[in-house]
């Protein structure tokens, strides 16, 4: 629910673009040293009504030798609510700006205009699973009244079924990957989830990477205790082993597959952490580092190395301290 251009993981695939935000999908559970015996249990459980700011910073830079860098740095503010009712929950998400430069400049692409103000909703059952989303139909109409009819027909012709889908797609990965694979199940301090995941690339190919999700530590934030949660992801499985302390073996026997890179030449590597409240499933900090690199053969120059390592960093104001309803 969080309106941006952003990275997102689903359970078995990550896409670059579209409107949505990273998604953690961590499904297979190891043994590890915990740090305490007390358990924390994730459960879905907002104040009715709750409404709260986002502020996204997504800064990219792009490299190729001595080819090419750019810098893209993009600020976009959302206004968040969540309203209870029968079935389960409403979550509406409104982007209210977006502000970007490119190398120090400033930088406005048309599409900016377009997603501003629109309204993103998630349908959710008590649980707070989803179970539809919707807004994207907007945006046809959102382009016929603000472009004059040539760009308006450009961009509607880029719009088509298939991408809104996918849109929707995203955002549902995004939830999943947040905040559905987590409810409902209880972790200890130290406890490791593993997975594995694939990286589309530009010719159709995939590349496998491997990640690991880490309970931490408890933290106060904004007067509940939160946990804090480090994730790590690599095209490199014995990378993970050394990020999260534990041997390959236990790692490959926890996702099910030998754990190995499926393609040569091509680098994908990252890390966060999230702090996050089990009791109400509220998100108090987030920030993501990601990197890829991959081998590119340049005409007139041969063999180069073209980086680009993203970081995605967010700020939540909750206003009052936002409590959570006592359970039925």
């Amino acid at each position: 629910m969080y309106i941006s251009t952003m990275f997102t993981r689903s359970r078995r695939s990550v896409v670059l673009g579209g409107i949505s935000a990273f998604a953690v999908a961590c499904c297979f559970s190891i043994g590890a040293e915990k740090d305490s015996s007390k358990k924390y249990t994730f459960r879905f459980n907002p104040p009715d009504g709750i409404e709260f700011s986002q502020t996204l910073t997504i800064t990219k830079v792009q490299e190729m030798g001595e080819l090419r860098k750019q810098t893209d740095v993009n600020v976009s503010k959302a206004q968040i609510a969540i309203r209870k009712k029968p079935a389960g929950y409403t979550a509406t998400a409104k982007l209210l700006s977006t502000v970007m430069t490119r190398d120090g400049q400033a930088f406005r692409h048309p599409a900016m205009s377009v997603m501003e103000g629109l309204e993103i909703t998630h349908e959710l059952d008590r649980e707070g699973r989803l179970a539809a989303v919707g807004g994207f139909d907007a945006l046809k109409k959102r382009i016929q009244d603000k472009f004059d009819p040539q760009m308006a027909q450009m961009l509607s012709a880029l719009l088509t079924e298939e991408a809104i889908a996918n849109m929707a797609n995203k955002e549902e990965a995004e939830w999943n990957g947040r905040i559905g694979n987590f409810i409902g199940r209880t972790v200890e301090l130290g406890d490791v989830w593993t997975d594995t995941e694939e990286f589309p690339l530009p010719t159709g190919k995939t590349v496998v990477f491997h990640t690991a999700t880490k309970f931490t530590e408890e933290k106060e934030c904004g007067g509940s205790n939160c946990l804090r949660v480090e994730f790590f992801y690599h095209s490199k499985p014995a990378a993970l082993e050394k990020l999260v302390g534990k041997t390959l073996g236990d790692l490959s026997k926890a996702a099910g597959a030998e754990m190995e890179a499926e393609v040569s030449g091509m680098e994908v590597a990252g890390s966060g952490e999230r702090l996050i409240d089990p009791a109400t499933m509220l998100i108090y900090a987030e920030r993501i580092e990601r990197t890829v690199k991959a081998q590119m053969d340049v005409p007139e120059h041969g063999l180069v190395t073209a980086v680009t390592k993203e970081t995605r960093e967010y700020e939540f104001d909750y206003g009052k301290k936002p409590k959570a309803e006592k359970g039925e």
